[in-house]
């Protein structure tokens, strides 16, 4: 089954109910383990909307669509402005920010007009 994190409105990063049952299984890379975007876990939600299977919402200071990989308990996220990079790394239970690391960026940086900033996804090896 494929694991989906939606990203309500460039700003809203909403995460689905499935979130308690990825501690059975990392998914610290785009797509998951396997790299082909299915997970072991059993029981996970086929539906979801702004509020239905929705554990937590936390706001995102800038628009993006990196996927989001997550590690034991923490959820990875990119995020950009036009003078900077960003990584930053939630609780997976409760949304909360645990921390950001940000680098400035001054170098011009071309993207397609629909696509922002930073859409490569983080990618973790538990350590790293």
């Amino acid at each position: 089954m494929l694991i989906r994190l939606i990203l309500l409105s460039s700003v809203t990063l909403a995460l689905s109910s499935f979130c308690t049952n990825l501690a059975a299984e990392e998914w610290g890379q785009w797509r998951g383990p396997r790299g082909d975007g299915t997970s072991s876990a059993k029981v996970l939600p086929t539906s979801w909307s702004i509020d239905k299977n929705v554990a937590w919402k936390t706001p995102l200071p800038e628009a993006g669509n990196s996927t989001p990989v997550v590690w034991q308990d923490r959820i990875f996220l990119t995020q950009a402005s036009t003078t900077t990079r960003m990584l930053m790394c939630f609780s997976l239970k409760t949304g909360e920010l645990l921390w950001k690391s940000a680098v400035d960026w001054a170098i011009p940086d071309p993207t397609h007009g629909t696509n922002p900033f930073c859409s490569s996804s983080p990618v973790t090896d538990g350590e790293r």
